[in-house]
């Protein structure tokens, strides 16, 4: 899983030829890939066994980090849902990462990627969004009291590549790391051996659809 983090990361710093080619040589594990360059019209998962991707209400498509990206407004009614596949839960392990450019930052938790159903309903399966202190917050199997906080403070208009580690099979004070720009910056103990199963979609731009908040800046590259 760092490996995987590592080649995103020196791709965009030129150590590789272009990222297409990156893409297709770390493709094992690869459950779920948005890059957004297809522009609203093209919109697909990228990955192996892709799942079905759709926009909900209106987003824009902007310069992202790599080619394109998507720009959240904040307004709840827009994000993009990925349909429930089974490949994306029950896992014993999972990275989730994605580049990030906020607008405006607050302590309002506004959602990256998530896949639950809604604040204390059954099958919150994982969470990576930003939230009190501007941080960057992760989350496994609405396990609150021992979610793994960064340390980066995220600041106006700047990107950032944030992943969330979980390792069900690592001993339970090392089952969850953050990563922020390459950077392991916090490790974080888990009581859990693999991810829940929910059978809900997975959201980008909000925690779940009808939460009051949502993103404000731009998505891009998302994998899982």
């Amino acid at each position: 899983m760092r490996l995987v983090i590592l080649v995103s990361m020196l791709s965009l710093l030129g150590v590789f030829p272009s990222f297409e080619g990156v893409a297709s040589s770390s493709q094992e594990g690869l459950i779920l890939y948005l890059s957004f360059d297809e522009g609203p019209d093209g919109l697909k998962d990228r990955s192996p066994d892709p799942a079905d991707v759709s926009i909900k209400d209106m987003l824009k498509w902007v310069e992202g980090k790599v080619g394109k990206g998507v720009e959240f407004d904040g307004v709840n009614k827009n994000y993009i849902e990925v349909s429930h596949a089974d490949k994306l839960e029950g896992m014993e392990g999972l990275t989730i990462e994605a580049w990030v450019k906020p607008y405006d930052p607050d302590d309002l938790p506004r959602g990256i990627v998530s896949k639950r159903r809604g604040w204390g309903q059954p099958g919150d399966v994982y969470n990576l969004f930003s939230w009190q202190e501007k941080k960057i917050y992760g989350r496994v199997n609405a396990q609150a009291d021992v979610q793994i906080i960064s340390n980066t403070v995220l600041e106006d208009k700047k990107w950032y590549h944030i992943a969330y580690v979980f390792d069900g099979k690592a001993p339970k004070e090392k089952r969850q790391k953050l990563y922020v720009n390459g950077e392991l910056e916090a490790m974080k103990w888990h009581p859990h051996e693999s991810v829940n199963l929910g059978k809900q979609p997975l959201w980008v731009g909000i925690l779940n659809e009808g939460y009051t908040q949502a993103c404000k800046g731009v998505i891009d590259e998302v994998r899982i």
